[in-house]
């Protein structure tokens, strides 16, 4: 939000809030139906949409489907209290082929935009930041006509690289924005970049680069190898112990466990992360992360995408260790047909180089015995409770993050 003459700016997000509430009620309605639970003829959608507003409030979420959700920028007229849109994306993006591409051949010209998040007065403009997937943009809106242009954008189609700006500041003169990009150093290498710009208005060329991911790592000039190390350290004490250390071949790019260690439950809060690229697909599913967590209890962690035809199937997901030992295993539903209340269901995103909108899953389970080490290679395993059939496989080793 910010303020210029008899206006105050807003920039919104798209709101999902009432679609996780009714597609949730709607999942568990559509399970008792398969199972014969709840008569044929019930509208499970108008029903669920009965059972939010009566949980919430007849008012309270805007019903207008999930097709139609598009953030906007309002300018409200601070004395008359009048609000109206001076800026929607989705307007425009037949306009612009080359800042909206999509995700082309199957998403040509769409752009998943999750709205605008930060804003700020520059030069008598406002700006807002739009977290956008794949073109993220900068807004300029000149207050004495209420007109809106493009004045940066930035096109990432890397799964895993963050859409939007990062940092906003307004620096001697210049606005200097922080963001990340797939190709910051023109040879398709995902990175960091700063660029300024005094004078945005005239567009993307008269940003310049201030510095890009190969001014970000501090190691001095000809290194070649690096030791990474997840040490844990009892606060008050000097006493440390290692957890988990590697070894970086910044050369060739590759990373060697030098050495690992399970962490004994209740000693402190640590976490496990798989290595995190999301490229691997079968049937429609795609796992996006693996965690071993502990905190106030050791807990697992599966988060994966999954299509919209499987969105009433009852799921199995399981955890197996290098030796094919089950670490933990979980149904989408209970045998009494009732959703699994560790099964957490999010609206659909866009995943780069796959051919659909995909809804992401979180599975989330309280486990027992020891901690599963860094290093470990898990292998995911979803299923059809139902039929015992295999719907995806996929093998991950497990690196350390940040205690």
């Amino acid at each position: 939000m910010a303020e210029a003459g008899d206006y105050v700016y807003i920039g919104t997000c798209y709101n999902s809030t009432y679609y996780i509430y009714h597609n949730n009620v709607k999942t568990s309605l559509d399970a008792m139906k398969k199972e014969g639970k709840l008569d044929q003829n019930v509208d499970t959608s108008r029903a669920a949409a009965d059972f939010v507003k009566v949980m919430f409030g007849t008012d309270t979420f805007d019903e207008t489907p999930m097709s139609q959700w598009t953030p906007v920028i309002m300018a409200v007229n601070r004395y008359t209290g009048e609000a109206q849109v001076i800026f929607r994306e989705r307007d425009i993006l037949k306009d612009y082929p080359d800042i909206f591409p999509g995700y082309p051949p199957y998403l040509k010209g769409v752009n998943y935009l999750a709205g605008y998040r930060m804003a700020f007065e520059f030069k008598g403009k406002i700006y807002f930041a739009g977290m956008g997937s794949p073109t993220a943009t900068l807004i300029e809106v000149d207050p004495e006509t209420n007109e809106c242009s493009i004045a940066y954008h930035n096109i990432n189609y890397t799964q895993g690289v963050s859409n939007g700006v990062h940092g906003l500041l307004v620096f001697d003169d210049e606005i200097y924005m922080c963001l990340a990009t797939d190709n910051y150093d023109g040879k398709g290498t995902p990175g960091g970049i700063i660029v300024a710009s005094s004078d945005p208005t005239a567009g993307l060329s008269s940003w310049r680069r201030v510095a890009d991911q190969d001014d970000f790592d501090g190691l001095p000039a000809g290194t070649s190898q690096v030791e990474l190390e997840f040490f844990w350290q009892e606060v008050g004490t000097q006493q440390e112990e290692v957890l988990a250390s590697f070894t970086l071949d910044l050369a060739n790019q590759e990373i060697t466990a030098a050495g690992t260690q399970g962490v004994e439950l209740g000693s402190t809060q640590y976490s496990l992360l798989e290595t995190g690229d999301t490229g691997w697909e079968e049937n429609g599913f795609t796992v996006k992360d693996v965690w071993f967590s502990q905190a106030e209890s050791y807990t697992g962690h599966v988060y994966f995408y999954l299509p919209d035809d499987c969105l009433e199937t009852n799921l199995q997901v399981e955890v197996q260790n290098a030796q094919g030992e089950t670490l933990f295993r979980s149904q989408a539903y209970g045998e009494d047909g009732a959703s699994n209340p560790d099964w957490t269901l999010q609206p659909a995103c866009v995943i780069a180089n796959l051919p659909q909108p995909l809804n992401i899953c979180q599975v989330t389970q309280r486990l027992t015995g020891a901690v599963v080490p860094v290093g470990e290679m898990v292998t995911v395993i979803l299923s059809d409770a139902s039929t015992g059939e295999t719907l995806f496989t996929d093998t991950r080793a497990l690196v350390a993050a940040a205690p």
